[in-house]
């Protein structure tokens, strides 16, 4: 068996981080180093609390006795180590299937010596455009803006639907558009806000603003909006256990991109199911966070660089909870992604 060994991570955050229903002003995780030396494996589980399907709590117990018992030797097929280890999770805990999958990808890309990206199908080299993640409240969006443009970026995502601030959000959307025009690209992400009469409302006053899509607007499916007058994207809806739902069922569901976050969908495998589905229903494909530190940044990185959209820019911009342990990874940029040529996830820090 090949012992596993479990590192607890915590990150106080220099600036809080938000939505439009919660707030976050640290990070915790629990980071899984698989085996010793240069073949060891690791992943991270971190599970965003009222976000994420499963709890750090029942994370770390689940985790805490497979530790005890140890790990079985990782077959030489990709997609058999996976499940040999991501199986070994429940599929109510999605952040622990991927955090295996993610040490199992680590280990057998380094014991093959290639990177993790190439192990996944990336072609090298690439570079993939990343969105700034702009979550303050709407008087602070063109500071930040300004801030974000000047680092390269040319796609921002505003935090939208808190309560008391329709005008305000519509008005900084307005600024936006009036400063950059055409040439800044921005998406809106609602994370479920309001129920479909009132989502509908918003979208056709922000209609003529162009964003590039609005993530999850309204409660429940998107469906409930019928004919919706800008595009939209999925993140939520794409959180049900594979045991409920299909990446073909969810196909059906009308959107112009869909939102991998890894850590809540279940982990590399079903990322890279959902990531087919969404390419076959003809909507982009990009990869996002939830505030994960490094190992978990390298992850939604191998799957960005595999899968991802080519032209669309991807929700990995440096966030809070990474670069508060120190100066993220040379192969990320502010407004870009590079493949990198280390083995495995390469150099993820000192946790690891």
């Amino acid at each position: 068996m090949i012992p596993l060994r479990l590192v607890p991570r915590e990150v106080r955050l220099p600036v809080a981080a938000r939505d439009a229903h919660r707030r976050w002003s640290a990070r915790t995780s629990l980071v899984v180093v698989a085996g010793a030396g240069v073949t060891r494996g690791r992943g991270e589980a971190a599970p965003l609390p009222g976000y994420s399907p499963d709890s750090l709590d029942e994370v770390g117990a689940w985790l805490g006795a497979l530790a005890r018992r140890g790990l079985p030797e990782l077959p030489d097929e990709l997609d058999a180590a996976l499940a040999a280890w991501g199986d070994l999770a429940p599929l109510r805990l999605p952040s622990a299937r991927h955090a295996l999958e993610t040490a199992a990808l680590d280990r057998l890309a380094r014991r093959r010596g290639v990177p993790a990206p190439a192990l996944l199908g990336a072609r090298a080299p690439i570079t993939l455009p990343l969105a700034a993640l702009l979550d303050g409240p709407p008087a602070e969006w063109d500071a930040a803006a300004e801030r974000e443009v000047a680092r390269g970026a040319r796609c921002v995502k505003l935090k939208v639907g808190r309560p008391g601030l329709a005008e305000a959000e519509l008005d900084g959307l307005r600024r936006l558009r009036t400063t950059y025009g055409p040439g800044l690209a921005v998406r809106l992400d609602a994370n479920r806000a309001w129920p479909p009469e009132e989502a509908r409302a918003r979208l056709a006053a922000w209609a003529e603003l162009d964003p590039e899509w609005v993530e999850e607007p309204c409660l429940g499916s998107p469906v409930a909006l019928g004919d919706a007058p800008v595009p939209i994207a999925l993140d939520e809806s794409l959180h049900a256990r594979p045991d409920t739902i299909a990446p073909e069922r969810l196909a059906a569901l009308p959107a112009a991109a869909w939102v991998l976050k890894p850590t809540a969908v279940g982990g590399l495998r079903r990322s890279l199911a959902l990531a087919s589905a969404a390419r076959a229903a003809g909507a982009a494909v990009v990869l996002s966070h939830t505030h994960e530190g490094p190992i978990g940044l390298a992850a939604c990185a191998a799957l960005a660089l595999a899968v991802g959209d080519r032209r669309r820019a991807h929700g990995l911009a440096p966030w809070a909870a990474l670069v508060a342990e120190g100066p993220p990874p040379s192969w990320l940029a502010p407004s870009t992604l590079a493949a990198w040529r280390e083995p495995g996830l390469g150099d993820v820090g000192a946790l690891a």
